[in-house]
């Protein structure tokens, strides 16, 4: 995958929560450094025809940003390994918007930590990742199996309104769960409008970081449908979020992981005896288990990149 197809795929999808629309589905391929490449969409050459973008769930996402906190805070991360995962934290988070095998994944991670010591005296004309790429590959290598290893927990949503409503269950419990007096009660036209200027100014802070200029007759209009796919789902979220009821089963606030990774987001001390107790015994929801799962995988990903985990143990983790 080229770097704009994997910047629009990952930073694009994991700057705002609004922002929730999937590009066209990608293809599993294994040549050389490259990620999975994308799938030939059939409308590229034709700038008349509507493109479907199927909306990405939001709740693994959320999972792995909890993760990627809770992980972050635990001393026996490699240091290097704890500075990618902060800086590009972005494409780890949105890592299942590219479609990849475990074991392809686990190839391209045992290259990365091959090459990771010589990363800036790559030549680009002779290597396929340059040394200012390893960081964005080791940070998606990372949230692609913290995504795989959370989804078994997780499930997959019956269809688009189940995901909405789960979706719409972990916003509102992110927005209990924030210090302060209860917010307000806001009707689902009010949210809405929020949630799309949410998404207005994510986009056009996002779309040209790196526009596609040898195909502009096909990218503007498709960024256009994907504009308004997402303003509409936008406007669906908040309507899930104005009509739908708590739900212990799948996120209860007072489990310990959750309780814990809302302390780690607001930069308050957390001991790494505190995440391990909370790793251990998260919580009975669905999500507090996903995120204890998908911690535990960033935290054996560090251990694999620093040499002191195998493959194949790092593999048997996914089984």
């Amino acid at each position: 995958m080229n770097r704009r197809r994997f910047l629009t795929r990952t930073a694009l999808l994991g700057s705002g929560l609004a922002i929730r629309t999937r590009l066209p589905s990608t293809a599993p391929q294994s040549h050389g450094d490259d990620f999975p490449a994308t799938t030939p969409n059939q409308n590229d050459a034709s700038p008349e025809v509507t493109a479907d973008y199927p909306p990405a769930p939001l709740a693994p996402r959320l999972v792995v940003s909890d993760a990627l906190c809770l992980a972050n805070a635990m001393p026996s991360l490699p240091a290097q390994f704890r500075d990618v995962l902060a800086l590009r934290r972005e494409f780890a988070v949105a890592a299942d918007a590219v479609t990849a095998a475990p074991d392809q994944t686990l190839d391209l991670l045992t290259r990365l930590r091959t090459g990771w010591a010589d990363r800036d005296q790559r030549s680009v004309k002779t290597h396929r990742i340059r040394g200012d790429m390893f960081a964005f590959r080791l940070a998606w290598a990372a949230g692609r199996l913290a995504h795989d290893a959370a989804q078994p927990v997780l499930g997959t949503p019956a269809d688009a309104e189940a995901r909405r409503v789960r979706d719409a269950r972990v916003l509102l419990a992110l927005r209990a769960a924030n210090p302060g007096p209860p917010p307000p009660t806001v009707e689902a036209a009010g949210l809405g409008a929020l949630l799309r200027a949410i998404d207005q100014r994510t986009a056009m802070r996002m779309h040209t970081f790196e526009p596609d200029r040898e195909d502009a007759a096909s990218w503007i209009p498709r960024f256009v449908n994907y504009h308004r796919a997402s303003r509409a789902e936008a406007d669906a979220l908040a309507q899930a979020m104005s009509s739908t009821d708590p739900d212990s089963a799948f996120l209860a606030p007072t489990d310990p992981a959750f309780r814990l990774a809302r302390a780690a987001r607001r930069a308050h001390p957390v001991t790494p005896n505190a995440i391990t107790d909370a790793l251990n015994a998260p919580g009975d929801s669905d999500y507090a288990r996903a995120l204890a799962v998908a911690a535990r995988m960033l935290v054996d990903v560090g251990r694999f990149f620093d040499g002191t985990l195998t493959r194949a143990a790092l593999r048997a983790r996914l089984d």
